[in-house]
C-alpha cells in the first residue's frame, strides 16, 4: 500500500500527489507502485487529454476463465512497458476469484541489476466485482527476454 508523506519534504526529482489525501505525496518506489495502479486501473479513452492512456483489463472482466488469463497478461505488459519507462516487468501473476480477478505484476527498477528476492517490487490491482462466477484458478506468465522485474498487484 501507498504511505503519503507530507509536501514539504520532497526530496526525489519523481513523485506525485498521493491519492485519497491532503497536501500529500508519494515518491520514489512509491510514487512508481502509484504510477502502476493509476495505468492498470484507467480504461482506455477515459481521459480526454490522453485518450490512449491506460489499459483494456475492464474489457476482460466477463471473459471465461479459461481463455482471460493471456489477454489480462499482455494488456497489463503492454500498458506499462508503454506508460512507466523506469520500470521493466518480470512477472505478472492473475489470480481469478468469483467475485474480482486479481493482477500482480512483479517489477523492478528500470537498469538495475537483479541481486536478491527483495529487489523485486509488487502491486496488487483487483477487478470490480465480476457479473458472471467463475471457478477460482490461478496462472503466472514470464514476460520474453528477461526485461522485466519488481512485484504488483492490483485490483481493476
Amino acid at each position: 500500500m501507498t504511505t503519503p508523506i507530507p509536501h514539504t519534504s520532497i526530496t526525489a526529482a519523481h513523485w506525485q500527489p498521493a491519492l485519497g489525501t491532503t497536501g500529500e505525496i508519494v515518491e520514489g518506489l512509491r510514487d512508481i507502485d502509484q504510477s502502476l495502479r493509476i495505468i492498470l486501473t484507467t480504461p482506455k479513452a477515459s481521459d480526454p487529454h490522453r485518450p490512449e492512456f491506460g489499459s483494456n483489463l475492464h474489457l476482460y472482466l466477463d471473459w471465461p476463465t479459461h481463455r482471460v488469463t493471456p489477454h489480462l497478461v499482455r494488456e497489463a505488459i503492454e500498458a506499462i512497458r508503454r506508460w512507466e519507462p523506469r520500470v521493466a516487468v518480470d512477472q505478472v501473476h492473475i489470480q481469478i476469484n468469483p467475485q474480482h480477478i486479481i493482477v500482480r505484476v512483479q517489477w523492478r527498477v528500470t537498469g538495475q541489476l537483479w541481486i536478491h528476492p527483495g529487489s523485486f517490487r509488487s502491486t496488487d490491482v483487483q477487478s470490480i466485482a465480476r457479473s458472471v462466477p467463475s471457478p477460482s484458478g490461478e496462472c503466472m506468465y514470464r514476460t520474453h527476454g528477461g526485461q522485466v522485474f519488481g512485484d504488483m498487484v492490483d485490483t481493476f
